[in-house]
């Protein structure tokens, strides 16, 4: 009995890994855009996460289509798993799983071609991962069999409620007039002050130093230098003597 459902059972598996790895892929990509949450978690090795759990879900996926074409428990073809609405079990589940994974392959194909096409380019086509996230958690829930555990639901429960967090954080932010460099010039100015002191003027930092976030140095005082013999009280002893 278990050899006869080995690849339903392989195909459910590779199904939840696919959602799980792409759902932590955009987590952890809108974790960066988003200054106050990223700040500190903007490093290369984050990056190098992101695309790795994103071929990670690529793998995932193929998996989960070969299992479906393995198993014997309900007929598929490679029409019916990559052509939207040809399937005859439950056709518009299976539809929306289609959609879900032909815009993975365009986000990641994205990915890849990053430094061969126009930045607004890569930016709409990497706004399909919300479509892969909508789209493959509306498949797990209508086609998938196991959306009756409650720890699955749980798990898919928070992880939307994150996703839909973060976007909202990244639009406020999106729509703040301040830009992060005049946050920064300002936390440099309240430095000098504080170095400075109470009642002393901060130097004025110039424009060059101040795109760079430094200071100006303070100007040095200029005593003049006067000649022998200039003075008035040298001149008077002179003429005394």
């Amino acid at each position: 009995m278990i050899r006869e459902q080995i690849w339903w059972y392989f195909a459910r598996s590779a199904g939840l890994l696919t959602w799980a790895t792409a759902s932590a892929s955009i987590i952890l990509g809108l974790v960066m855009s988003t200054r106050k949450v990223g700040r500190k978690t903007n490093g290369p090795w984050v990056l190098d996460l992101h695309r790795f759990l994103s071929g990670l879900t690529i793998v995932f996926m193929a998996l989960h289509m070969f299992a479906l074409w393995a198993d014997s428990f309900v007929t598929f073809g490679w029409a019916e798993l990559l052509v939207p609405g040809v399937s005859e079990w439950r056709p518009l589940p299976v539809a929306f799983g289609v959609l879900a994974f032909w815009i993975l392959i365009g986000v990641e194909a994205s990915s890849l071609l990053k430094n061969y096409i126009p930045s607004r380019w890569w930016k709409a086509l990497h706004l399909g991962s919300y479509a892969v996230a909508v789209l493959g958690t509306v498949h797990g829930l209508t086609a998938g069999s196991d959306v009756s555990n409650p720890i699955i639901r749980s798990i898919g429960a928070a992880t939307l409620l994150t996703i839909v967090v973060l976007t909202v954080l990244r639009v406020l932010e999106a729509r703040r007039p301040d830009d992060p460099t005049l946050d920064r010039l300002a936390a440099v100015r309240q430095l000098q002050q504080q170095a400075t002191g109470p009642g002393q003027e901060a130097p004025v930092a110039s424009p060059r130093h101040e795109a760079a976030g430094e200071s100006q140095p303070a100007p040095i005082p200029i005593v003049p230098v006067r000649r022998p013999g200039s003075n008035p009280v040298d001149q008077a002893a002179a003429r005394s003597r």
